[in-house]
């Protein structure tokens, strides 16, 4: 049975502002039902971002700070780092994702809209604009890989 999770609004940031008070919150993918992990509960640039068992670890909170323009950065609770695409605007399709500074760049930015599955969001990179967040097998690193309407490795539940 599948649970959805609805998303919270949060307020939004400019350049300028502090960052939005956001609640923690863990990204689950639909196909395989692990949610985003920092590998190893490491906390340096360039760590790479599973699908994992949740385990509730602050290496799997993610802050979802959203932006006036729309677009939502993933923030890592305990290292504090922005979850980015490995290889930045030069990165191609199946590219893996890590921490890396947080820095606005448009590789470090996702819309988010509405998945097949009921309560499910869809990740498209605000860069690679038709790249989406995916969980290619059970366990793996995640990547972006080229957007396919209804493929649940692209689905995720946000709780």
């Amino acid at each position: 049975m599948a649970a959805a999770f609805a998303l919270l609004p949060t307020s939004g940031a400019s350049a300028a502002s502090p960052e939005p008070m956001v609640a923690k919150r863990y990204v689950q993918n639909v196909e395989y039902r692990q949610v985003m992990d920092v590998e190893a509960g490491r906390t340096t640039k360039g760590t790479p971002i599973y699908g994992w068992n949740l385990h509730f670890g602050q290496n799997q909170q993610f802050k979802l700070l959203s932006y006036p323009d729309g677009s939502t950065v993933f923030k890592g609770v305990q290292s504090n780092l922005c979850v980015d695409v490995k290889g930045g605007e030069q990165a191609r399709m199946g590219a893996p994702l890590v921490l890396q500074d947080c820095d606005r760049d448009a590789t470090q930015h996702w819309r988010q809209q509405a998945g097949l599955i009921p309560g499910s969001v869809v990740f498209r990179n605000e860069h690679f604009h038709n790249a989406c967040l995916t969980q290619p097998a059970r366990s793996s690193r995640l990547v972006i890989e080229d957007c396919s309407f209804g493929d649940q490795t692209q689905e995720w539940y946000v709780r």
